[in-house]
């Protein structure tokens, strides 16, 4: 399976430049890599993920729920932000 912080770090980037947009000021305060750092470590300890994880595993398809779980949580945590 890909790498989470990988992941993780490839959903940021999804949702960085509308977030850029919307916060430039804010955007430019913030160190990308520390934000992906730190959603790595709260993932580690959402409930959801930890679910979601077992589950793909045990069905053989963790890489893609793994990966559209991980793209949905950055998601609502970039918005979280502000």
């Amino acid at each position: 399976m890909t790498d989470v912080k990988q992941l993780v770090a490839d959903a940021v980037k999804q949702q960085w430049e509308a977030f850029e947009a919307d916060h430039p000021h804010l955007a430019a305060a913030i160190d990308q890599m520390q934000l992906i750092d730190g959603a790595v470590a709260e993932l580690a300890d959402d409930p959801d993920y930890v679910r979601v994880l077992g589950e793909a595993e045990a069905l053989g398809t963790a890489t893609q729920e793994v990966a559209d779980f991980i793209r949905d949580y950055v998601a609502k945590w970039i918005k979280r932000l502000v």
